[in-house]
Parts: C-alpha cells; structure tokens; sequence
C-alpha cells in the first residue's frame, strides 16, 4: 500500500495552522506541524517530508533566511511559502530562491489545496523561468507597504517580468504608473534601457497618430529600448489598430518594437469594450498581463509606514528632525485619500513645510487636507471622484448623526443625471450624436433618457445657455 505524502505546515499561528494541518489531513496526507524555525528544522532533518508549507515570519527566526540552508541539504524539497506581512522584496526573493509558489494571505483554503496538490504532481523546484526578478535599487512609494490589498500585486509583478507581453497597469488617477514601470524594467534585468514614456491624455486626438507611429514618432523612439504609454483609454481608434498590429508582429511594421512594453489606464477599459469605445482584441491583448494596483482608501495598513516615509524624505531633504504627532495617524486612516499617494506625498510636504517645531501636528494635517480639498474642486482634467466623494462627506456630516432619508442611492443618481446630461448637451451645443459618444450611450438610449427627464431635445436650447465651454 502507497504511503501518503507527507508535509510539513509551519505558521506560529495557532489557530491558521490548526486550519491548515485540518484541511490537508481530511485530504488524506499525513501532516507534521511546527510553530517555531526551530522546530520546522527538526521535522525537515526526520527527512520523510515531501513538502513544506511555512509562513514566513517567525519568533525565532525568518523562514527566507533558512532557505540557501533547506535547498543545499534537502534539494529535491517542494515549499511553498505564505505570508500577511510581506513586501515586493519577500516575493521577488521567493522567486530568486525557487520557491515552488507563494500565497499572499487571505488566501482561500482550496486555493492552498490546489497548490499543494500541484505542488506533489511537479515536485522539487518551480518550473525553470526564462527570467528570474532582479532586486530593483529603489521601490517606488506606490509598491511600499505590506497590506493584503498589496500582496497579489506583488506576486503578479514577479510573474510578469519573465514574460515578454506589455504589461497593462491599471491604477487611480495620483499612484504614479511610470515609476511603477521603472521598477518593472529594473525587476525585469532591464535597469539599463532608456524608458521612453507618453501620456496620450496630453496629446491632441488630431495629432495622436502621428505622433506615435511616423518614421520619427514615439515607436520610432522607443525601438529597442522600453516604452511607457499612459492613458491607453485616449487611444484613438486607427492608432489602437496600429497598436494591435505592432503586438501581434502582423502586417510588415516598418519600426522595431520596444524590448518591453508598459501599458498605463486608469479607466474600466472593459467596460469600454462594452460601450464599443476600445478595440476587444486589443485589450484582450493588454490583459493577458493586468497588474492591478490597489488605491490607497484600500489598502489602508499601509498609509502610515507611507506618511513616515514621506515625512523622513523630507527631513533628508531640509535637514530637519521632524515627527508626525501620533495623533495625526487616526486623521490620515479617515480620509478617502481619492488622488492616492500623491494627494497623501503632498499633504505631508505642505505640512512640514508649514510646521515650525519638531512636530507636525493633527490639526496641521487636517488643515492641509481641507484646504486640498478645495482646491480639487476647482482643478480641470482629472477624476471627479475627488469632488463627489467631497460632497457626500460633507452632506453626511450635515446629518448630525441623523439617518438620511430612504431610497438614497436612487436619490443620488436621479440628481446627477440630470445636471449631467444638461451640461453634456450644452458642451455639444445640443448635438445629441456627440453628446451620446462622450456619454458612452446609445443614441436611442439618449433620447430615451432625454423623454424621461423631460429636457429639451431641440438644439437652439442649448446654444445660448451660460456655460462658458468655448
């Protein structure tokens, strides 16, 4: 009779290992537990384990550390490691030691079964990657923290830099996309390449084209060297067929494409898809390598080691000594923070530039954060959600703690669409073709809506009206 495998699940916490050890057991492996480096190091030198299954931090020790030691003495070992508190460096040196998988936690029990099982099919090592991560000399402050938010993120980032494809960076509006491809192309081997970089929302549609794709263009530039193209979701129609053609190798190119290729959006392109706004192929194409970056209302565990960083910045800067007061943290969590890190980079520079002694306090940062507040209100091209967000703060607090009246949701809408499509028919000086497209509506769906708000359908209405739009 088949002896069942054995494993070895290694985690000081109680209560998850006992969850663990439980779930494979049921599974009908024969499981050994350990709660400390030392006595998961007992149980690999018994040497009747197939596999091992370990968190990473521990009391006594750092699991990443002993595995130079676990691989030389046991090589044919399979491990799969686990962590809630790990950074971009733990999972790039996950992979850089072949490690057979690494589970961000939450992570669901079958997902673990899954990997297990796997894991004993394969055996030993991960299946050999073209191209191993390369430890990037700095991180970025949009890939700082260790919140579960961040840890897919990580993890997807190492799987991407041995892949070829563009890489598409989906992320709010304040996260920095470009520095985010820089640590890409360092973790990627390609520290060294030029990174040519566009932002297609600060170019005119009417000479978008030419600009990415004539003889001397944005892909004549980036030929052989790495490109970044931001705002993918202003890419015009006949460039998003060109740009099909050039990540298909199709039709003849007459440029060279770049060595690596970094997509940036901050849109649902999806739902673009839907609206027959976005080419399906192309973003077919684009998401077979999607890296979501979490914002920053979601990934809130990591908003003070942000603050100190940014505050610590600072003081190398100035040469300062500066402390963020304790109390400044509980104000930083109850923000919304809708322009991310940095809306939350500038709040902290204004107020240490602003703070006369050593330290910065909560009324400061409260200050600083109203006043960015408002000046939101009153800058043009960017995301509305910062205004809205403003807005229904402001009338939740009128409440007094009072409970709104029912059926608020609809509420709201009902009150925005109006004012949103008026403003749209004005922009368009009635012309409701126009108006649908920014819409993203039909048209017939248009003038559905127009009937059922009882707005005007007639174009003179909208020609005289005050809205100064040009």
């Amino acid at each position: 009779m088949t002896k069942p495998p054995q494993i070895i699940v290694a985690d000081d916490d109680r209560s998850v290992r006992m969850v663990i050890v439980h779930a494979l057991s049921k599974q009908g492996y024969q499981v050994m537990a350990a709660s400390t480096i030392a006595s998961m190091w007992d149980l690999l030198q018994a040497g009747t384990a197939e596999l091992l299954v370990t968190d990473i931090g521990f009391p006594d020790g750092d699991a990443l550390e002993l595995l130079p030691r676990i691989q030389d003495k046991y090589p044919d070992m399979t491990i799969i490691m686990m962590s809630a508190r790990a950074n971009l460096l733990t999972a790039i040196k996950t992979q850089q030691n072949e490690v057979f998988d690494y589970l961000p936690k939450p992570f669901e029990l079958k997902a673990l079964l899954a990997t297990v099982e796997r894991a004993l099919t394969v055996g030993g090592r991960p299946e050999i990657q073209s191209q191993i991560a390369v430890t990037p000399s700095s991180i970025s402050p949009s890939l700082m923290g260790k919140s579960p938010a961040m840890q897919l993120t990580f993890k997807m980032m190492t799987r991407y830099v041995a892949q070829n494809s563009a890489v598409l960076i989906q992320a709010e509006q304040g996260t920095n996309k470009l520095d985010i491809a820089h640590t890409m192309l360092e973790m990627s081997g390609l520290g060294s390449l030029a990174l040519v970089d566009v932002d297609l929302s600060k170019i005119d549609p009417d000479t978008q084209f030419e600009t990415l794709f004539s003889a001397k263009g944005i892909l004549d530039r980036a030929a052989e060297k790495a490109l970044f193209i931001n705002g993918i979701e202003f890419l015009i129609p006949d460039a998003q067929t060109s740009l099909v053609q050039m990540l298909a190798f199709t039709n003849g190119q007459l440029f060279m494409p770049p060595k690596r290729l970094f997509i940036g959006t901050a849109t649902n392109l999806k739902l673009m898809v839907e609206q027959g706004l976005f080419r399906e192929d192309l973003y077919e194409m684009l998401s077979v390598s999607s890296l979501r970056i979490p914002a920053l209302r979601d990934r809130k565990q990591d908003i003070n080691t942000l603050a100190q960083h940014f505050c610590e910045a600072e003081n190398a800067h100035k040469s300062t000594s500066k402390l963020l007061s304790p109390d400044c943290f509980s104000i930083l969590q109850n923000h919304h923070w809708p322009f991310n890190i940095k809306e939350l980079q500038e709040i902290i520079q204004k107020s240490h530039e602003i703070t006369k002694g050593d330290v910065i306090s909560a009324e400061t940062i409260d200050g600083e954060i109203r006043n960015a507040q408002m000046i939101n209100l009153h800058q043009p091209n960017r995301q509305l959600s910062g205004d809205v967000q403003y807005h229904l703060d402001k009338y939740f607090n009128s409440l007094g703690g009072d409970m709104p009246a029912p059926d608020l949701y609809q509420r709201i809408l009902h009150e925005i669409e109006r004012p949103l499509l008026t403003s749209t028919l004005r922009f368009t000086k009635g012309n409701q073709i126009k108006a649908a497209e920014i819409l993203g509506l039909n048209r017939n769906t248009l003038r559905k809506k127009i009937r059922e708000l009882k707005l005007s359908s007639k174009r003179a209405d909208y020609r005289h009206q005050d809205g100064k739009f040009g």
